[in-house]
């Protein structure tokens, strides 16, 4: 009888102890969970995103307005490429540095560009709103390096710059529409004197790679630490349009326009 007992007792261990094991493995899988929700919120995720087009339509000028937020109307030409780099910060918590790479637009830098493209999430193809020969050039034949150069999917945004001069506009702007909208690509116009949609361009890509929807908007955080290096040596929405802008600091009057 207490043989009877004592198996009895060791079989109600030997349950209990296989249903402690099982909560302690339920409880370690919810634990590694919720330590992969608290990694996905707090890291920081990089996007690389090259800009291309002809030489004077004003790339390094988006970037440097972007970056630093200051405009050089005597600013030279890149040669071979320059990067930089930015932290963006969204209203759903979530950190993004941006790592921009101004490619050289001359023709004798443009079988270097490819180089450029690899690992990128984003390509953006700018153009002189005032240079019809600008645009022409993106669709005749930076659109097709791109595809030639790029298998996976990536954001690509085309972008009309220099819309403080829009009395010497040379570009149908219906015309761009229709080109972007046949590649899938954001359209923007942008001015890099007066910063307008120089902002919207980078954070509608960061938002289109993303997939976020909704009420998710950028955080203008003017305190982030941002890089720029130089490699010289290395071989849509509507123009009234714009993305959501929060910022935290109230907007100083500037002097231009």
């Amino acid at each position: 009888k207490c043989y009877l007992y004592l198996n009895l007792l060791n079989y109600i261990i030997f349950i209990n102890n296989k249903y402690l094991c099982l909560m302690l493995i339920l409880l370690k899988i919810k634990k590694l969970k919720k330590f992969s929700k608290m990694i996905d919120d707090t890291d920081e995720v990089v996007l690389k995103i090259v800009l291309i087009g002809e030489a004077g339509v004003g790339k390094t000028s988006i970037i440097s307005n972007f970056i630093d937020n200051r405009f050089d109307s005597n600013i030279q030409s890149s040669i071979g490429a320059s990067f930089s780099s930015k932290t963006l910060s969204f209203s759903n918590g979530k950190n993004i540095k941006v790592e921009l790479w101004d490619t050289a637009g001359q023709e004798r830098y443009r079988s270097l560009t490819r180089i450029f493209f690899h690992n990128s999430a984003a390509v953006v193809l700018v153009y002189d709103i005032t240079y019809k020969q600008s645009f022409e050039e993106l669709k005749n034949y930076w659109i097709g390096e791109i595809k030639e150069a790029i298998e996976k999917k990536i954001v690509l945004a085309v972008v009309g710059n220099k819309l403080d001069l829009m009395e010497n506009e040379e570009v149908n702007e219906e015309e761009v529409r229709e080109f972007a909208k046949k590649n899938n690509a954001l359209f923007f116009q942008t001015s890099a004197k007066s910063s307008k949609g120089i902002k919207d361009v980078f954070a509608g890509i960061v938002l289109k790679y993303k997939g976020w929807k909704g009420n998710v908007i950028l955080v203008d955080n003017n305190n982030n630490e941002n890089q720029t290096e130089e490699y010289n040596d290395c071989p849509s929405p509507k123009r009234n349009d714009s993305f959501l802008l929060q910022n935290n600091k109230k907007n100083k009057k500037k002097k231009c326009c």
